[in-house]
């Protein structure tokens, strides 16, 4: 069996592929890892500051609102469900037996 010509385009696209592929996938391992290296001196100097904590305060309760279905949102499940009924009880037209084969798609003798 002769080779194509295209064959070894087509295995260099592949290898491309698989390098940009494999490049991809370190460089997506060291964006997520934190290094733990030497601490730097910035470190030293974030850690040296003295940060004032003070609890939330709780928000003042408020009664809670209860509002009935609006009209737009009940046309829109209305519509949703109408759609759906629509689809699923739509009738298949399939034939039973295949067409018969005319003579332009009949292979020539």
């Amino acid at each position: 069996r002769k080779p194509s010509p295209t064959m070894p385009r087509t295995q260099a696209a592949g290898h491309v592929a698989l390098a940009a592929g494999g490049a991809v996938w370190l460089l997506a391992g060291v964006a997520f890892v934190n290094p733990q290296g030497p601490a730097t001196a910035r470190d030293a100097a974030l850690r040296s500051h003295r940060v004032d904590m003070s609890p939330f305060q709780a928000a003042p309760e408020q009664p809670e609102v209860t509002t009935g279905m609006s009209w737009a949102s009940f046309a829109s499940v209305v519509a949703a469900f109408g759609l759906v009924v629509g689809i699923a009880t739509t009738p298949v037209r399939a034939e039973e037996a295949a067409a018969p084969a005319t003579e332009a798609a009949a292979p020539a003798t």
